[in-house]
């Protein structure tokens, strides 16, 4: 059988931020790592974070971190293969933006395997969501890994 069947089937949803109120500070998301030693135990290789303003207060700002440890006492910025942090701002209301994100630019030679994103907030009453979808299986549909609170109707 070939994977995958369908565009929803190549994808999985695996970490979220509920749409929300935030007032200035920061968020993360949860503690992930890519492969079958991962949290999600997925042999996901790829993924992106796709973060949505509402109502923006202030500016904020989206980082893809990693560590070496899931308590993240290490934290640095992911840096992509073209050289550029896996970073970006979001100051207007309305506004997306993904970050896509591939295995391989974990800093993996020096231990780096966890990562995460991170929110900051400079502003009062900023709206915004994130979602964290996953990619590239190595075996089957990747949307096995799917978060159990999602509904797909194929």
């Amino acid at each position: 059988m070939t994977y995958p069947v369908t565009l929803v089937e190549s994808l999985a949803l695996i970490a979220q931020r509920q749409p929300q109120d935030q007032v200035a500070g920061e968020v993360t998301g949860p503690d992930m790592m890519f492969g079958r030693d991962g949290t999600l135990d997925t042999p996901i290789n790829q993924a992106f974070v796709v973060v949505h303003l509402g109502v923006a207060g202030g500016t904020i700002t989206v980082k893809l971190e990693q560590a070496t440890t899931d308590g993240f006492s290490d934290t640095k910025i992911i840096t992509g293969s073209d050289g550029v942090d896996k970073s970006i701002e979001l100051d207007g209301a309305n506004e997306q933006a993904i970050i896509n994100l591939k295995a391989e630019e974990l800093d993996s030679a020096n231990g780096f395997k966890y990562w995460r994103f991170r929110v900051a907030s400079t502003g009062t009453n900023s709206t915004y969501g994130v979602l964290v979808f996953g990619g590239d299986s190595r075996y089957g549909p990747t949307s096995d890994y799917d978060l159990s609170t999602l509904t797909v109707l194929k």
